[in-house]
């Protein structure tokens, strides 16, 4: 699955008889994953809804378990949402009487480990004609929404519809009690709308999509509505799709922790993808704007490109697969695309399905706010005339771990996972959707870069997320959540009054603080810039003095001006920022943090094990003394790492990075996650080699051998 690893192609099902098929899948913070689909004849009274749950590593925890208790007749598509403990809920449509006629909507809470959590409930409270076709999204504490399709559906708590099919929402709290009654999403009852999916970002806000007939002018089309985290309507009912001839079908939605969120369908249109049908998608932001133009997001044309599935991780990239017609040579297969959250490709289509004999079918995605993903498909290929259900995952995480005394354990570039488990241990993030895990101890744990997800684990921790959208759960004990001006956005998950306190970095004055509550969160903010969301928590229990204390660093947070500085450390682990000026950095001892910002700027990091990043213009890098992470950033730059075994990050970016002193077999080379391994060419141009991805220059490494450099261990972290 293009430059991740990832595993093999594995079947979920261990239940062989008849079909499994429309599989979904939902997966949790730390990775761990379930996975439901409809199966023929294993219950004893026709189609049942089975279920499977996964480790973050892709072994089972659980054996296959039956999702429905009441086995009459037909119990159908099924969907999933699991929310950041890692239980989930699974709603699915029955044929089961229940005072009416046809199907009703019915749902099932269970823990992390697939045991159920109370009886199965009915969703639906009108049950005249079909409720069916659900979808089901939760939020970071719990809450979830359910969403179907019901037929001449009247009643006063939904609004009327009776002019055939409309969408239907009922809200549930973390215990599956009632939040207010079911309500109609459609605002155009003209005709049928259908088809209905949900997403839900952590906050509680969510977004609804459907097709509906006839609206667009011509066929079918894409229709949403939006709301916030207290179920009200943000706006009005919108359209998605911007090509209306032809039929828009099978939508699909993802929403980011910021609430942007992206929409993909498939198309016939005439200017689609000239073949049949196409997979188009749309970028919205939180206020419900179109980002962009809707695009193709297929690059292979030939044949139809169907039934798409689009998720997304907490920094707004996204994946979107699909099935496609004889394009791996045997019958449909699941392909896939990557973007970056500007909606740039990240990388080619791929295949997703390594078994390609017969048809590969209907697949789900599930993004992991760390980006790591799992795809779910049905397959004809395993058993003779019959589905199953076949999934593969991404596996890109390294693991660091720590032992019983106090450790220090760095990241790198890439996607890791720090365990401290016991001691009082410091956890630093650095570069990538990393994963910190404190354990036992008094841990001080600093994501850095990119989107974290913080775990304190027992006694006393602190959490610093750094840059990025980031997720921080103390654990037991009185913990201190730092709190900064920043890119991304902070979530605590579990803040307790009284036991926990909030951190304020340097420059956050208190008299700006302005705490509000939305909906069921609190969102503390500074000077109109939002600076963290509490998840359940009432706004009324948290003031200044008594909930915030000045956040604490083993050394200093350092940030210079606009003008030439020279900024020094103190001795401790520093946070050293130049911002604008041709600026001067030294750590001294600590591990280090230092960021050049604009400017031609010259980084050194002296002691210890530092992470320098040049930032803009043309800079001077030199770690010192340790083992040392440095990154050049735009610009014509100049990198030393000194004694030690350091690592040296390549990425595409305007002008030239020299490395001049790397040591075959001891320093090491970090690639940027856009940049695919197998397009590395290593050339010699006298006495250097010069490393290439295509026809962009990546770094030179003086006075090195081109035959002794090759995309391995030895040379790359991998």
């Amino acid at each position: 699955m293009s430059a991740n690893s990832s595993s093999s192609d594995f079947r979920v099902n261990t239940y062989v008889s008849g079909n499994q098929e429309k599989p979904d899948i939902a997966i949790g913070s730390l990775g761990n994953f379930v996975v439901t689909w409809q199966s023929q004849d294993q219950d004893g009274d026709g189609t049942g809804i089975f279920a499977r749950a996964y480790n973050a590593s892709g072994r089972p925890i659980s054996s296959e378990f039956q999702v429905n208790t009441a086995t009459a007749d037909d119990q159908t598509d099924p969907a999933v949402a699991m929310t950041l403990d890692n239980s989930f809920v699974v709603v699915w449509a029955s044929e089961q009487s229940f005072g009416g006629s046809g199907q009703d909507v019915f749902a099932q809470r269970f823990d992390a480990r697939g045991q159920r959590l109370g009886s199965e409930f009915r969703v639906n409270r009108s049950t005249l004609q079909d409720q069916n076709n659900p979808d089901v999204a939760i939020d970071g504490s719990g809450n979830f929404v359910v969403v179907y399709q019901s037929d001449d559906q009247d009643n006063n708590t939904t609004g009327r519809d009776d002019d055939g099919t409309g969408i239907v929402g009922q809200r549930f709290d973390r215990s599956g009690a009632l939040i207010g009654n079911e309500f109609r999403i459609n605002t155009r009852t003209e005709n049928d709308q259908t088809a209905p999916v949900v997403a839900m970002n952590a906050q509680g806000d969510f977004v609804v999509i459907w097709v509906s007939e006839r609206q667009d002018g011509s066929g079918t089309g894409i229709f949403g509505q939006r709301y916030n985290n207290i179920g009200n309507p943000v706006g009005i009912e919108f359209q998605v799709n911007t090509e209306t001839d032809g039929n828009q079908l099978n939508p699909s939605v993802a929403i980011d922790d910021n609430g942007d969120f992206v929409v993909a369908w498939q198309s016939d249109s005439r200017s689609s993808d000239q073949d049949g049908y196409g997979i188009y998608a749309q970028r919205y932001s939180a206020s419900g704007n179109p980002l962009g133009h809707e695009f193709r997001v297929n690059q292979t044309t030939r044949g139809d490109q169907t039934t798409p599935a689009v998720g997304v991780d907490a920094g707004g990239n996204f994946t979107v697969v699909w099935a496609s017609e004889n394009q791996d040579g045997d019958g449909a297969g699941i392909f896939g695309q990557r973007f970056a959250e500007n909606g740039r490709r990240l990388g080619g289509e791929f295949q997703v399905n390594r078994e390609e004999a017969n048809d590969q079918s209907l697949p789900a995605i599930a993004v992991a706010p760390t980006a790591d993903y799992v795809v779910a498909w049905q397959d004809d290929s395993l058993s003779r005339n019959n589905q199953d259900i076949q999934a593969r995952f991404t596996a890109s995480r390294r693991t660091i771990r720590g032992d019983r005394f106090d450790n220090t354990l760095r990241g790198n570039s890439g996607n890791d996972r720090l365990l401290g488990l016991r001691g009082n241990d410091l956890l630093k993030g650095f570069r990538g959707n990393d994963i910190l895990e404190g354990g036992l101890g008094d841990d001080v744990l600093e994501g850095g870069g990119d989107n974290d997800i913080l775990l304190g684990g027992a006694n006393r921790d602190t959490l610093d997320g750094g840059n990025g959208n980031d997720r921080l759960t103390g654990g037991r004990g009185a913990d201190t959540f730092v709190l900064r001006i920043k890119p991304g956005s902070t979530l605590i998950t579990d803040f307790e009054d009284g036991v926990d306190v909030l951190g304020l970095s340097a420059g956050i004055e208190p008299q700006h603080l302005r705490i509000v509550q939305e909906g069921s969160n609190t969102v503390v903010s500074w000077k109109g810039i939002e600076l963290a969301v509490l998840l359940g928590i009432e706004a009324r229990t948290i003031s200044y003095p008594a909930d915030f204390v000045p956040a604490s660093r083993s050394g200093k947070e350092i940030r210079g001006t606009n003008r030439d500085d020279r900024l020094d450390g103190t001795g401790g682990s520093d946070e050293i920022t130049g911002l604008r000026g041709n600026d001067v950095l030294s750590g001294r001892a600590g591990n280090d943090l230092l960021q050049g910002g604009n400017g031609n700027d010259r980084l050194f990091g002296e002691a210890d094990a530092d992470y320098l990043e040049g930032g803009e213009g043309n800079d001077k890098l030199d770690g010192g003394k340790g083992d040392d992470f440095l990154v050049a950033g735009n610009g014509n730059d100049q990198l030393t790492g000194g004694p030690g075994a350091d690592i040296f990050f390549l990425q595409f970016k305007s002008g030239t990075t020299v490395i001049k002193d790397f040591q075959d077999g001891i320093d090491l080379l970090s690639l940027d996650s856009n940049i695919d391994p197998n397009s590395l060419q290593f050339q010699q141009q006298g006495l250097d080699t010069v490393i290439t991805s295509g026809s962009q220059s990546l770094a030179v490494l003086k006075n090195v051998l081109a035959s002794q450099i090759t995309y391995a261990p030895s040379d790359f972290i991998t």
